[in-house]
């Protein structure tokens, strides 16, 4: 009844150790904060794991130097399932929280079996073998592993400004890569082989590997910090060129309409003492262009797209459509800072929703385009809609806008929007949808505020 009553205990510590370290982990690098429904699905799940888990222990007939790495194994399978369809990470991100739960808890299990080895007296055979000592040394390093968990999350509460942005927005895809193959190819072949040797080396010989251990740390968090200065110069840099451009286009826009104002005025006067009025409207109507580009070109500023991936997408965009002759208006009244999504995922959306827009356009009559970014209070929500022109010849099919290989060869309206879809689809807060208006083709992405 004893060992029940313990076994019982175990799988709880083992469905909530875990999650809490995933969760925090990736609430670490993405400076992220997640709802009790999270915690509570991953729980759930974990629980599940932890008692096949156990049973798998003491039901079935396996070595006992495999046990250990099986179970580690199988809880970073899983970790990587709660980190893909609960936390909604990419499988980059997933991937790399896996190979961090393998590591985290092969290092604890490695401390807890010396200690035991070391102070019980006693072999990893007989440890593994009794329950009574077995899964006191699970509880022991699901206590071990709650205090260290708990120790970065604190550390990072303290340290705010170290943690005050997404670092996957700073770290390529091929930058984790290269990462994830460092721990495997460093750290994962001599925690296999202290498994499979039971632990029964020297004392020298831990200690040694220890300091090894903490140096590879050392130098890959070192590592990590150097990519991740380097590609946020990089970014800020190439946004201080698209901020310098800006602010050139309005002063260059400030001194023509600074030294053409008399010649305005006049002509207007001349066209009121005429009473020439549809003459009066077409060069009304120029000369709220040329103000509509100068309001666009202000808004185009860090201070108002106040997140730089957002920042240099849509100025890059912007440039890069009005020197084809596309009309583009902006109309951003959000603090994209606050938007509740995950930022490098947002970018590459507005990447390609920009991208379809601009092509869509070109083949149109009237090239226009228009972002619109706004906070809806009824709604509790960020809206993000971009509308363009494009050849109402050819026929959008709304209900398959979003299926993979939808495309058309003359407008090619449906080219990464499957992408995108998927992308929306893995936040629970948010939707998108498409529609047509007034001969404009549309696409609504609502945000909700909370998840």
């Amino acid at each position: 009844m004893e060992n029940i009553i313990l076994q019982v205990i175990s799988v709880i510590v083992q469905a909530i150790i875990p999650s809490y370290f995933v969760i925090t982990i990736s609430s670490v690098i993405q400076n992220k904060d997640y709802d009790g429904s999270i915690y509570v699905k991953s729980f759930l799940v974990n629980f599940i794991i932890s008692f096949i888990l156990v049973f798998m222990k003491y039901n079935i007939n396996i070595h006992s130097n495999l046990k250990g790495i099986i179970n580690i194994i199988l809880t970073s399978i899983f970790m990587y399932i709660i980190s893909y369809f609960i936390l909604y990470n990419t499988k980059l991100k997933s991937i790399l929280l896996a190979v961090s739960t393998f590591l985290f808890f092969s290092l604890t299990e490695f401390l807890v079996m010396f200690f035991g080895i070391t102070f019980l007296t006693k072999n990893r055979t007989d440890l593994l073998e009794t329950p009574t000592y077995s899964i006191a040394l699970i509880l022991l390093q699901m206590l071990l592993a709650f205090f260290i968990t708990y120790g970065i999350k604190f550390f990072k509460m303290k340290r705010k400004s170290i943690f005050s942005y997404n670092l996957f927005e700073y770290i390529y895809p091929k930058q984790i890569i290269f990462i994830i193959c460092t721990i495997i190819l460093c750290v994962i072949p001599q925690l296999f082989l202290i498994g499979f040797n039971s632990y029964n080396y020297s004392i020298p010989f831990l200690i040694i590997n220890c300091m090894q251990m903490i140096i590879i740390t050392i130098v890959l968090f070192k590592f990590i910090h150097t990519i991740i200065e380097n590609n946020k110069t990089v970014i800020e840099l190439t946004n201080a060129k698209m901020h310098n451009q800006t602010l050139e286009g309005l002063v260059d826009g400030i001194r023509k309409v600074k030294h053409d104002f008399n010649n305005f005025v006049q002509s207007l006067s001349g066209y009121v003492a005429t009473k020439e009025y549809d003459s009066l409207d077409v060069f009304v109507e120029s000369l709220i262009k040329e103000c509509k580009l100068l309001n666009n070109l202000s808004l185009i500023d860090p201070k108002i797209i106040n997140e730089p991936a957002l920042y240099g997408i849509i100025s890059s965009k912007y440039f890069f459509a009005t020197e084809q002759d596309i009309d583009f208006d902006l109309d951003i009244l959000t603090n994209a800072k606050e938007i509740n999504f995950s930022i490098p995922d947002l970018s590459r959306i507005m990447g390609i929703l920009l991208d379809n827009a601009i092509e869509a356009t070109l083949n149109s009559d009237k090239k226009y385009i228009k972002l619109e970014m706004r906070y809806d209070d009824k709604k509790c929500a960020d809206v993000i809609r971009v509308s363009n022109t494009y050849n109402t010849d050819i026929k959008i099919d709304l209900d398959n806008v979003y299926k993979k290989g939808y495309s058309s060869k003359k407008v090619k309206s449906g080219i990464g929007l499957w992408e995108v879809k998927g992308l929306i689809s893995r936040a629970k807060n948010s939707q998108i949808y498409p529609s047509i208006e007034k001969g404009k083709f549309m696409q609504n992405i609502i945000i909700e505020k909370m998840v």
